[in-house]
């Protein structure tokens, strides 16, 4: 059945912040339907033994094992906007936030709240379209990247997000050129960018043949 404005408005609000029961259930959706492409920014992370990780919007955090079996003695902070994605991720997580291996932590979309240097390898999914400031953002992860770390961003190829009924003026959309614009405004290097395909279940139901891109990035 297609939906209201005002559902496709809801929809959009809480894919930005999910909150609430109807958060909870939407960031299991988002869990799945996003897996594939949280698996791929990991697996361009390359991430070795004794390194910290950084994963700004999170939401439930049920890949975190995966990323802590790609090395030994790793540490995981995540930094989400969402209350309720930080409870979730601390819930399904426990085993790794009694361990001291990971934290949760919540902040204002606008500064990263931790010092410069601090972490080896930044990942980050699907969050791209809700950044207030774009190059700010940019230019904060690249303040907290040790040198020598590495950024992945994964995102929804603009071609494709642009079709999707719930976007209209909600998300910022973004192509290959676009970004290269904002990062050739940082200090980052460009390492590296591949493209995807993969067929899901959209968050309106439906299945859908979706392009995504990670781009991987270098403070040198």
């Amino acid at each position: 059945m297609k939906k209201t404005e005002e559902e496709l408005q809801a929809l959009a609000n809480q894919l930005s912040c999910p909150n609430g029961d109807v958060g909870k259930a939407l960031g299991t959706t988002m869990h799945e339907t996003n897996i594939g492409m949280t698996r791929a920014a990991i697996e361009l992370l390359t991430i070795e033994d004794e390194q910290s990780i950084l994963e700004l919007g999170h939401g439930n955090a049920a890949h975190l094992s995966e990323i802590l079996e790609k090395a030994s003695n790793l540490r995981y902070t995540g930094l989400e906007l969402s209350g309720t994605m930080q409870e979730e991720a601390m819930r399904i997580n426990h085993s790794f936030v009694e361990a001291s291996v990971a934290t949760f932590h919540c902040y204002d979309g606008k500064r990263i709240p931790f010092e410069a240097n601090q972490f080896d390898r930044i990942m980050t999914v699907n969050t791209i379209y809700f950044w207030q400031n774009t190059l700010a953002v940019f230019k904060d992860l690249y303040r907290v990247l040790n040198v020598g770390g590495v950024l992945a961003v994964a995102y929804a190829n603009k071609d494709f997000m642009q079709n999707l009924p719930f976007v209209k003026g909600n998300f910022k959309l973004f192509d290959e050129s676009a970004l290269r614009k904002i990062v050739a405004q940082t200090k980052f290097h460009w390492i590296e960018l591949i493209r995807k395909t993969e067929f899901v279940k959209s968050k309106t139901g439906e299945l859908v043949n979706r392009s995504f891109t990670v781009i991987v990035l270098q403070k040198t």
